[in-house]
């Protein structure tokens, strides 16, 4: 009927002088997973989870110093994706920086418990910028994602090129274990055109769905 059922304020730490919601996902038992950005001296996030009717637990409540956690999503046996970019270091692992390199998108996996799961986060290294924008759950589990990057990128002779001071759009598919089964880029060329997504879906065949825009 359209009738308000309920509304939460949601904070992480009073110290945080702002917050916003970057993301949320529901899992097929109702809980909520939300992806709240909160800033003080630098960037950070931190991802909760609360119940049906907006009770939040406290037992699950995850901070992650300088990263931004922009897309968020449940699979059918209640593990969490979480996606976006960082500087340094993931949970406490320092990962590869090419000289020039601001930020490095990422991909990770925790299980119900808010356990980060083997062989995750996946991350982005080696080009100039990466950030990992929206991504999607399919029906067998494996995630899609999409997001942007500048400089170039190998992973494993599949390569991602951006020409000098343009950003393009990345699509990107892994199986539940976290290997990636490919990656592309748009088509629009190196020829000062940017582009940025706006939306990720999945097909009845896991087949991912992206739309972006093109400047």
């Amino acid at each position: 009927t359209g009738s308000l059922l309920w509304v939460k304020e949601l904070d992480y730490n009073d110290n945080f002088v702002s917050n916003f919601i970057g993301d949320l996902a529901v899992s097929n038992i109702g809980d909520i997973y939300i992806a709240l950005r909160v800033f003080n001296n630098s960037g950070a996030s931190c991802l909760l989870k609360l119940d049906q009717d907006g009770n939040k637990y406290n037992n699950y409540t995850k901070f992650f110093a300088n990263v931004f956690i922009y897309c968020v999503g449940v699979d059918t046996n209640q593990n969490v994706f979480i996606g976006g970019n960082f500087f340094d270091s993931f949970e406490g692992k320092s990962y590869f920086k090419a000289t020039g390199e601001t930020t490095r998108g990422f991909i990770a996996k925790y299980n119900v418990a808010g356990v980060l799961q083997a062989n995750w986060p996946q991350v982005f290294s080696g080009g100039k910028s990466s950030s990992v924008d929206k991504l999607a759950i399919a029906k067998d589990n494996s995630v899609s994602i999409t997001g942007i990057f500048s400089g170039n990128y190998n992973f494993g002779g599949n390569k991602l090129i951006s020409g000098p001071g343009t950003s393009h759009t990345f699509f990107s598919k892994y199986d539940t274990n976290g290997s990636m089964q490919w990656i592309q880029q748009d088509g629009i060329g190196n020829n000062g055109n940017l582009s940025n997504p706006y939306s990720i879906v999945t097909d009845d065949e896991n087949n991912p769905i992206v739309a972006i825009n093109i400047n």
